[in-house]
């Protein structure tokens, strides 16, 4: 959970930022930070060769496979875009843009790997059969729902949303104190998931969103 609980620790000290981290209809991950200072200027894109490409929009590329990334990046904001198999690289140059803690070895296991295989899952036919058919992909993302979204949220809290699974089980939870900067409240039936949670109990509200996917 090292990039939970690096989120958790630079939210805690740059509650004035704003933190989204959510899936694009390419399909891939978008991630966009805004309120830091001071940070360096970085630019990076990187497209498979050979990879037929159309460009929806100067920052959202259309490829017909995984691999590409797209990264802009100035002294206060950050915003990325990438495919499936390229997420914790863009999650590398985050952390490496924040020049907030050494990134250990280890960093692509734990939540990222979660993250790269429930991708995998709920894209599964856009990805293994269509490669990128337009069509596909908005059949995938009309049955599939439109992922998920972390992001930050009034009074240095969290929210979580997860739409279009399928068979999951009911989850209601409530606990906490508001009124003491610690409490967690999560609404969640068989598709969809619904969680807010203050700073200090981040890591606790993704460990039920991994046992609720149960992949």
């Amino acid at each position: 959970m090292y990039f939970i609980n690096l989120l958790q620790k630079w939210y805690k000290d740059n509650s004035e930022c704003s933190f989204t981290l959510d899936n694009v209809d390419n399909p891939g991950w978008k991630l966009e930070v805004n309120g830091e200072k001071n940070k360096q200027i970085f630019q990076f894109d990187y497209i498979d060769e050979g990879t037929p490409l159309r460009i929806v929009d100067e920052l959202n590329p259309l490829v017909n496979n995984d691999n590409w990334i797209v990264i802009n990046a100035n002294e206060n904001s950050f915003e990325a875009y990438s495919g499936r198999i390229n997420f914790p690289d863009l999650i590398y140059h985050f952390v490496k843009w924040l020049d907030f803690e050494e990134i250990p070895l280890n960093f692509r296991d734990g939540f990222l790997h979660f993250l790269q295989k429930w991708f995998f899952i709920k894209f599964a036919i856009q990805s293994l059969e269509y490669r990128g058919e337009l069509w596909a992909i908005d059949l995938a993302w009309d049955n599939h729902g439109t992922g998920m979204t972390l992001k930050t949220i009034d009074n240095c809290a969290w929210e979580l949303l997860i739409d279009g699974e399928y068979d999951k089980s009911e989850l209601n939870i409530s606990i906490g104190d508001e009124t003491q900067n610690d409490w967690l409240t999560i609404e969640a039936d068989d598709k969809d998931f619904k969680a807010i949670c203050s700073n200090n109990r981040l890591p606790e509200m993704i460990d039920y969103w991994i046992k609720w996917e149960d992949i």
